[in-house]
């Protein structure tokens, strides 16, 4: 009716008032916390910063956070908050390439490395599901019985603009129907070099249970950096798995692996 059609207007009309008075306020925010930057008060801007680039990746807003995240990135750099340096650089590289210049591409893949392999005093963990991707590959999944070993190609797409060598890698295999539903991991057999764009890595599978089983996540390790991702994906986000364009993070519902109970037979004289 009218007033309840009134009652559902002005409530919507409220909360983008308050919605909008926020979004001002933390604008404000970010001039102060240029100001504090300024002036070599980095702590204070660091904490203005990130409830910038918070209210930015909220909204989506991802040019604004090309334009912020670059000075979070500093402040902590020079609070020696190496955590969170490496975090903002690995956000920065999730960025669309269109965003986030070449040459600033590469300079904060350095950036990742050296803290990887001599700046970090204690092993990190990072999460990088916006920039290492992953799928099964096309076609029927890989079938074995019970019992036996195999090797499973896997297709990794990378969102880093230089190759990376990681010394591990290892995914794990959830089942969707197995007489076991815990998780496996499954590892590479050598430390892979990931390119830029899609590569094709092949995991050792141990023997495992009857059953279906689909990927997990994806986890690596990159000097003192234990990488992980999420992104579990079924399809390119341009076309075929046949395509180097990213790859999109859609939940798999296709097993990549089929396991068999293995049956005795035996015979009668």
């Amino acid at each position: 009716d009218t007033q309840a059609m009134y009652l559902e207007l002005t409530r919507a009309a409220a909360d983008n008032y308050h919605r909008s008075r926020k979004r001002h306020g933390v604008v404000l925010d970010g001039e102060v916390a240029a100001l504090h930057l300024r002036t070599g008060n980095f702590d204070s801007a660091a904490k203005l910063y990130e409830k910038v680039c918070a209210l930015y990746s909220g909204e989506r807003w991802h040019a604004l956070v090309a334009e912020v995240l670059p000075r979070l990135a500093e402040c902590q750099k020079q609070l020696g908050d190496l955590g969170g340096y490496l975090s903002s650089c690995i956000k920065l590289l999730s960025l669309d390439r269109g965003l986030v210049p070449v040459e600033q591409r590469k300079a904060l893949q350095s950036e990742v490395v050296r803290l990887a392999h001599s700046g970090l005093k204690v092993p990190l963990p990072v999460d990088v599901s916006a920039l290492i991707t992953f799928c099964g590959q096309p076609g029927p999944p890989l079938e074995l019985f019970e019992g036996d070993p195999g090797t499973l190609p896997v297709t990794v797409w990378s969102g880093f603009t230089d190759e990376i060598s990681l010394q591990s890698l290892s995914m794990t295999l959830s089942a969707t129907f197995s007489l076991d539903e815990s998780s496996k991991t499954i590892k590479s057999a050598d430390g892979p070099v990931l390119s830029p764009g899609k590569n094709t890595i092949v995991m050792v599978v141990q023997p495992q249970k009857p059953g279906s089983y689909v990927l997990g996540a994806l986890t690596g390790q990159l000097g003192q950096v234990a990488i992980r991702s999420h992104s579990c994906c079924t399809i390119s986000a341009i076309g075929s798995l046949e395509n180097d364009d990213y790859l999109s993070s859609e939940r798999p519902v296709r097993p990549v692996l089929q396991v068999w109970l293995l049956k005795t037979c035996t015979g009668s004289n």
